[in-house]
């Protein structure tokens, strides 16, 4: 659940090496957590008066065995036909809900998400997938054609679910296509996902709970955003808890603002200059760590 500023103990610190915590030049931090540590909001640790996030711009790993293998995958990325942005968002969970017997709640901020972001780009240069539009077989349609390896973005913004006890079973929540049966039934599961062929520079899961998964030892979580990884992705930005609907939507916003701004920043410092922007007080009533350190960065190098 969201939590409050006094629900990050002072203990949470000692997590932090002492030669991180002090004046050290250095200026970008990346954690491998382990199961202990997965959930931790390391951003909003506090060393004295500061956030670490004041201090550092912080990414993770899914495991130490996984950086090599991202650590240069951008650069070898040709996209045939380059675009900025797919947006995809669900506000409407009627027809899934019907489909599954299930009970999410309409969210009256994704679609309005994704129009917000996708005026930050060149028309021509952005796709949207919404209500009707936002399926299953739609997506891997794209997949398949080649098309989704296109984008140097993807931004879900819908409801996620996360299995903890078998991480394949996590998904995110698209509109059944009741013309293909089971095959489309709107569960974009792991599974599926790793079938997909992207090359995203960042894909952002606007849903919540996104970064938790199944901790697999040494392979690190296992959930949404490795499946991700697997499929091509060279960052995946997640939540590690459950997101208040208006501020996500300005926080989506404003990190879309500020990549766009500079198309040659680093994916984990725009992140990190997202974080503090909220927390410094530029987005009043919103800068209490509930709303901005469950985001977290997987990838980025």
């Amino acid at each position: 659940s969201a939590l409050s500023i006094q629900s990050y103990p002072s203990e949470f610190a000692k997590l932090i090496p002492r030669e991180i915590s002090g004046a050290n030049g250095i200026r970008r931090l990346f954690i491998s957590p382990d199961q202990t540590t997965a959930n931790v909001p390391f951003s909003a640790i506090r060393i004295g008066a500061e956030y670490l996030i004041d201090r550092y711009q912080i990414g993770l790993a899914p495991s130490l065995q996984t950086v090599a293998l991202f650590r240069n995958r951008r650069d070898l990325f040709e996209r045939s036909e380059p675009m900025e942005l797919l947006g995809i968002g669900l506000s409407d969970f009627s027809s899934y809900n019907r489909k599954h017997d299930a009970s999410f709640v309409d969210l009256v901020n994704t679609e309005r998400e994704i129009d917000a972001v996708t005026k930050l780009f060149p028309a021509a240069s952005v796709t949207t997938m919404s209500g009707a539009e936002a399926t299953e077989s739609a997506l891997v349609t794209r997949s398949v054609s080649g098309e989704l390896n296109n984008y140097r973005y993807l931004l879900f913004s819908t409801h996620g679910v996360v299995s903890q006890g078998i991480g394949a079973k996590s998904y995110l929540v698209l509109n059944p296509d009741e013309t293909k049966g089971n095959a489309a039934d709107g569960k974009l599961t792991v599974s599926d996902i790793a079938k997909l062929d992207i090359s995203a520079d960042v894909v952002f899961l606007s849903a919540c709970e996104t970064a938790l998964g199944v901790h697999k030892g040494s392979e690190g979580t296992m959930g949404l955003p490795y499946a991700f990884f697997l499929a091509g992705g060279s960052s995946v930005v997640a939540s590690l808890w459950k997101i208040d609907d208006h501020a996500t939507r300005l926080f989506v916003t404003e990190f879309f603002r500020i990549l766009r701004s500079d198309p040659d920043r680093n994916t984990i410092a725009a992140l990190s200059e997202t974080k503090r922007a909220f927390a410094n007080g530029r987005f009043p009533g919103y800068t209490d760590p509930a709303y901005w350190s469950a985001f977290v960065m997987y990838g980025g190098l």
